[in-house]
């Protein structure tokens, strides 16, 4: 067996020499060749390298696609970059040109990635013509500042690209990169950074060059533990982003009271802003009267997240006192902020005056029996809702009969969630009686309600077809036993069950 292998791997051997000396005489032959292309071991002239189909770039097996008698070489693996067969010469980094043809022979989507291939796999002789192809060339609107980015604008490679608008950050920038961000991306409109620690000296620097960005509409902030003093230092740069409509602060937890006083004076500049997300950064009661000074100059806004900020009774009757001059609000969230009853009452007297409301999120407000009586009040007179979010309150029975009786008004109501709001088998016999007449009715989330497989089976399996708009139904953790399951399954076809 031995000395049959010794012989196949010679013939291979003589074969592949063989192939290597037999001139190619097919003029129709495209393949690019990386291998020994210059005849530098003085066998004759140079000859011209012979054209292939485009090599894709993101397979590693095609990475050193070489002539026979050439090693291939395992990019993976850069101990072995340069690895080679024994009295071999060193294949030679792919030419720029020939890079360059490779990339712009892939589809757009795939240019980006391939580009960043051979760049990082250092398989060239210069990084810049591969930026200009995946800067110049290239149909995407968004661009990540990474270790590879920072790489390009330290060596200052790259074109404008006027196609890019959004840039995200993926690792924190310094001021001369922000800079120079701005000059190879100069129509940029957002910016995001977001899961990144954003400490005081961060965001002062990021502050610093913000008007740098003069067209942005669009900042994002959230998730980066940023306190008082990051606040501080980003309101006071936020008066230059006249353009700004969208300002994501959410989720920055250290945020408070003191961290809302900086931002308030910020806020009566930017007075094309539609959209004010400071959801998760425990503002409490406090922080929700300075906001209320504040909202009736912001006009335009559309949208208006204030969730889980704990504001409580005090605050939502200091909020509802400026609500009204909000005309223009469509979506409001005030989920996680345990409002209760009283609360909501208050809440209950100026929604009716919010005509253009289409979204209202009330999970999680411990509103009660009581505080779901005094929002069915009211609910007939919105109009234009569309999304009613009541999740994790205690509701009951009693509360949802009551909600019942107004829901059929809602007559453009797509998305209703009672999620955990204690209705059980009864609450459930209530709203079937209803259910037909939300004929917009798109998602239902009825789940862990305790309904029981006798309160699914009898109660709601003979409305739910009546749905005929239904595409998601939520009826988990209710105790419903298979043969439920089943039947549920087989009369909504087309939906997407939940359990």
């Amino acid at each position: 067996m031995k000395i049959i292998s010794q012989t196949l791997m010679l013939l291979l051997c003589l074969s592949t020499a063989l192939m290597a000396a037999t001139p190619n005489n097919n003029k129709r032959e495209r393949e690019w060749t990386f291998g020994n292309q210059s005849n530098s071991m003085g066998a004759g002239p140079s000859k011209k390298p012979k054209l292939n189909p485009p090599i894709n770039v993101n397979d590693p097996s095609n990475d050193q696609q070489v002539l026979p008698n050439t090693p291939t070489i395992n990019v993976n693996d850069p101990s072995t970059d340069q690895q080679v067969l024994p009295n071999t010469p060193p294949t030679p980094n792919l030419p720029p040109e020939i890079a360059v043809q490779i990339v712009k022979n892939l589809p757009k989507n795939e240019r980006f990635n391939a580009a960043h291939t051979l760049i990082k796999r250092g398989k060239t002789e210069t990084m810049s013509e591969h930026v200009n192809v995946l800067s110049s060339d290239y149909d995407r609107t968004t661009a990540y500042f990474n270790e590879t980015t920072r790489d390009f604008l330290q060596n200052n490679y790259g074109v404008v690209n006027e196609s890019i608008t959004s840039l995200v950050f993926k690792i924190i920038p310094n001021a001369t990169e922000l800079q120079k961000l701005s000059e190879k991306f100069p129509n940029l409109t957002t910016l995001t950074l977001d899961h990144i620690k954003l400490l005081a000296p961060a965001a002062k620097i990021l502050a610093g060059n913000l008007k740098h960005f003069p067209n942005l509409t669009t900042l994002t902030l959230s998730y980066n533990e940023m306190r008082p003093a990051s606040v501080k230092a980003i309101a006071e740069a936020l008066p230059h982003l006249t353009n700004l409509t969208a300002l994501n602060l959410c989720n920055n937890s250290y945020t408070g009271a003191q961290g809302v006083t900086y931002l308030a004076g910020a806020l009566t500049h930017l007075r094309n802003l539609t959209t004010l997300n400071l959801g998760s950064n425990k503002i409490g009661a406090e922080g929700i009267n300075v906001l209320a000074g504040v909202l009736p100059q912001l006009t335009n806004l559309t949208t208006l997240d204030l969730r889980s900020n704990d504001i409580g009774a005090q605050g939502i009757n200091v909020l509802a006192g400026v609500l009204p001059q909000l005309t223009k609000l469509t979506t409001l969230d005030l989920g996680n902020d345990h409002i209760g009853a009283q609360g909501i009452n208050a809440l209950a007297g100026v929604l009716p005056k919010l005509t253009n409301l289409t979204t209202l999120n009330l999970w999680n407000t411990y509103i009660g029996t009581e505080g779901a009586t005094y929002l069915a009040g009211v609910l007939p007179q919105l109009t234009n809702l569309r999304t009613l979010n009541l999740e994790s309150n205690k509701i009951g029975a009693h509360g949802i009969n009551v909600l019942a009786g107004v829901l059929p008004q809602l007559t453009n109501l797509t998305t209703l969630n009672l999620w955990n709001t204690y209705i059980g088998t009864e609450g459930a016999t209530y709203l079937a009686g209803v259910l037909p007449q939300l004929t917009n009715l798109t998602t239902l989330n009825l789940g862990a309600n305790d309904i029981g497989a006798q309160g699914i089976k009898n109660a709601l399996a003979g409305v739910l077809p009546q749905l005929t708009n239904l595409t998601t139904l939520n009826l988990g953790w209710n105790k419903i036993d298979n043969n439920v399951r089943e039947l549920i399954r087989q009369q909504l076809p087309h939906v997407k069950i939940s359990y």
